[in-house]
């Protein structure tokens, strides 16, 4: 499975968790986990989804096993939110995140997009869901639903600061802004040990890196992608360019500035 696969797969993971974990929508459960595609209909995802089953905003509270988030001390935590500059309870502005997480666990972000309301309850569908390891950052935009799952309670999603962060090379599994966070050039990627082998005892995904033209997570906005092995498979090196203003996303490995341009 590519590091590009790696995405695809937990999407496919993810809509079928939407739609079975509490039995909601009903037919729809069978139908969204019996549906595959062809590597090109994946390849050209562009963050939409290929399922038209749609949901309210309650019905995926309880999928998620999830209660509407509200602001914690310095950010917001596990929960379920809307995205809405209103400053209303329980929702979050639009803006950039860093997500906080671990390298020991995987979280999981999952952002579903409104569907036209005509007077009726607010509908959405699924836009992406995203598993990282180590920390993330995400954008969200007005009017979406965003679903928080990190790996320890204690995690919060806060405003992505300006400023670069608090990172150097090596660096390992994160997402990364170029041009802010790490410097634009070229990168030796290896596998992290302790991250390879979780992945691995999960049945995840192998390890590996993706550059983003941006913060949209869908297939569509992929630029690069390497996969690594597993450990067992032998340490292999690669090597991945990023320029200022992509993404960077690691997913248990580190990379390590080979020549800045």
């Amino acid at each position: 499975m590519t590091a590009k696969h790696k995405v695809v797969a937990v999407l496919a993971c993810t809509l079928v968790t939407a739609c079975a974990l509490a039995g909601c929508a009903g037919n729809a459960q069978s139908s969204n986990a019996e549906r595959s595609f062809t590597d090109e209909e994946l390849a050209e995802h562009d963050g939409n989804s290929y399922f038209p089953e749609e949901f309210t905003f309650d019905e995926l509270c309880e999928d998620h096993k999830l209660e509407p988030g509200h602001p914690s001390k310095d950010g917001y935590s596990e929960g379920a939110f809307k995205v809405a500059n209103t400053g209303e309870d329980g929702t979050i502005p639009s803006g950039v995140y860093y997500i906080e997480g671990s390298e020991d666990a995987t979280g999981d972000i999952i952002v579903y997009s409104p569907i036209k309301a005509d007077g009726e309850e607010q509908m959405y569908q699924l836009r992406y869901p995203f598993r990282y390891l180590g920390f993330s950052l995400i954008q969200l935009e007005e009017g979406q639903a965003v679903f928080f799952l990190p790996p320890e309670q204690a995690d919060i999603m806060k405003a992505a600061p300006e400023i670069p962060l608090d990172v150097s090379s090596p660096y390992k599994s994160g997402t990364y802004r170029v041009g802010v966070d790490i410097p634009e050039g070229l990168y030796d990627v290896t596998q992290d040990e302790a991250c390879a082998a979780l992945l691995e005892d999960q049945k995840i995904a192998q390890p590996g890196a993706i550059v983003y033209q941006g913060f949209n997570y869908a297939s569509g906005e992929e630029l690069q992608d390497i996969e690594l092995p597993f450990l067992k498979d032998g340490k292999e090196v690669a090597q991945i360019e990023v320029k200022d203003g992509q993404v960077l996303e690691l997913y248990g490995c580190i990379a390590t500035l080979a020549e800045e341009l």
